[in-house]
This record gives structure tokens, sequence and C-alpha cells, in this order.
């Protein structure tokens, strides 16, 4: 659950804002880099910055958790009907259900789990530009101890 409350009397910049605002957005703009980048070049500068650099850091290692996990799914599902297909190799009407089954699954997966991180990092970089503290669901915790150290 995101803990909305406002956790800090600093006032950020409008630059702060911004920067805050696009390491949210790189979930679609470069990725991984343009956080770690702000967070390095930030942290002993802005806090509010370092903050929501780190967090969203944070959120792009959880969603690649997301997609290595999908992918482990995707081997799975594979090696199970592969064995299943050896197995019952005379009937071939329904040795490849359960593999096209898994790569819909996996695809809708991807698709839904692209939209989900993409969304919530235009929200939170909107808010991060609107001068909030939000933090990331799971990951905004950890976040906001490292750089304030509360």
């Amino acid at each position: 659950m995101e803990n909305t409350t406002e956790i800090t009397q600093e006032v950020p910049t409008s630059d702060e804002r911004l920067l805050a605002m696009f390491s949210h957005f790189s979930i679609f703009l470069g990725g991984i880099i343009l956080p770690i980048i702000m967070y390095f070049v930030k942290k002993d500068k802005s806090k509010f910055v370092a903050f929501h650099a780190l967090q969203s850091i944070f959120f792009h290692l959880m969603y690649l958790i997301i997609i290595f996990a999908l992918v482990f799914f995707l081997i799975i599902v594979m090696l199970l009907t592969g064995v299943f297909s050896i197995h019952h190799s005379h009937d071939l009407n329904h040795s490849g259900a359960g593999f096209f089954m898994g790569m819909i699954m996996f695809y809708m997966g991807i698709g839904a789990s692209a939209i989900l991180a993409i969304s919530y990092g235009i929200y939170m970089g909107i808010k991060a530009n609107e001068g909030g503290m939000k933090k990331y669901f799971l990951v905004g915790e950890w976040a906001y101890r490292k750089v304030y150290g509360r």
C-alpha cells in the first residue's frame, strides 16, 4: 500500500521536481540507466531527487523480477508440453495446445505488466512533479530509508 503522507518539509525546486518526474518516466524513456545517473549525480545535492530516482531504480528491478518470472513460466510450460507431446505422440491433435496456451498467457502477462508499469510510472512521475513524496508499492519505503535514514 502506498504511503501518501507528506514525509518531509523540504520544498523542491521546479528543476528538482522535473528531474524526479523524469526518473519515474524512465520506465519508457531509457530504462534504469536514467534514474541511476540521476541518483549518483544528485544524491548529495537533492534528497528529493535522490529519493525519487532510487525508488524508480528499485521499481525497475522489481519489474525485471516479474519479467524473469514470466520467462521462467514460459520455459516450464515449454518443457512440460514437450514432455507431454513426446509421451502422447500418437495423438497429434492435442500435442501443441498447452504450448500455445502458455505462449498466449506469457504474452498477455508481458503486455499487462508493461501497461501497468508504464501507467504506474507516469502516475508517480506526475506526483513527483507536483512536489509529492509518494512511495512505490513495496519498494518506496526502502528508498526513503536509504536517502533520509529514518
